[in-house]
Parts: C-alpha cells; sequence; structure tokens
C-alpha cells in the first residue's frame, strides 16, 4: 500500500509494483483484491482522486493545472474518476467546499402582484386589473 500510495503504480505500472515487491502481476492482483477489495489501478486511481480533492477544496488553483498537479495524465480522465469516485463533479466539490450549493440551488418563482393590462376593444377603458402571476390571466372585467 505504502508504494502505491508513493506513486509506484503511476510510475512504473502493476508490473514495476510486483516486480519491487517479489511477486507475479497477477498474485499482486490477488492479494490486494482479497485483503483490500480493490485491485492496484483501482487503488492508485483513488489516491489521485483524494489528493486532487484536498488540492480542489484548499486551493484556489484553475481545474486544469490541478489535474496534472494530482497525477493524472488527462483533464478528462480526471473528470471522470472524481465523477466516479466522490459522484460530484470537480466544480461541485469546490463549490461545496465553499459552504455554497450554488450549482443545486433552485430558484423559486416570484409571487408579487402584477398589473395587468386588458387588451380588449375597449381599449383605456378598460381598468388594469392586478393578478398572482398565473397563465392565462383572469378575463375581461369589461
Amino acid at each position: 500500500m505504502r508504494l502505491i500510495a508513493d506513486g509506484v503504480v503511476d510510475r512504473e505500472g502493476v508490473p514495476g509494483l510486483a516486480g519491487r515487491l517479489g511477486y507475479s502481476t497477477r498474485q499482486i492482483e490477488r492479494l490486494l483484491v482479497a485483503g483490500v477489495g480493490a485491485g492496484p489501478l483501482s487503488l492508485a486511481r483513488a489516491q489521485r482522486a483524494q489528493a486532487a480533492r484536498v488540492l480542489i477544496e484548499t486551493t484556489e488553483l484553475p481545474m486544469t493545472d490541478l489535474a496534472f498537479a494530482a497525477g493524472f495524465a488527462s483533464v478528462r480522465q480526471f473528470n471522470d474518476s472524481v465523477r466516479a469516485i466522490f459522484a460530484q463533479s470537480p466544480s461541485d466539490l469546490r463549490l461545496r467546499a465553499r459552504g455554497r450549493e450554488e450549482s443545486t440551488a433552485v430558484l423559486a418563482p416570484s409571487r408579487r402582484l402584477r398589473r395587468w393590462y386588458c387588451a380588449c376593444p375597449s381599449g383605456p377603458r378598460c381598468a388594469p386589473t392586478t393578478f398572482s402571476g398565473t397563465w392565462p390571466p383572469p378575463p375581461c372585467p369589461a
């Protein structure tokens, strides 16, 4: 686990990790899945995503720079991994860290009373009426 956290899988791949430990690639897979529940590539991806989350929540780096600083090879891989692991987009994680939920905010419709002017043939003689904003407006009072 320490070698995965140090980035051996990212730099040398699973064969490099297996070679350092003196096991076969398949044996490393089996041991990690049995002991931790995930293979070495999944653990390395989760490690990068966790590093990215810390950067997202604590820095103002642009997402592109942040993706490469966390060890991702591309911004697409970064977005896909963060969404898969945290079930949120990187931007949503940053907003949540700031205490705002702007991406999930629902705008409540205004219920103010509005003046409505009738367009009936009687023209200006028809008095304006007030309605609550529902459509269609009330029938002409004339």
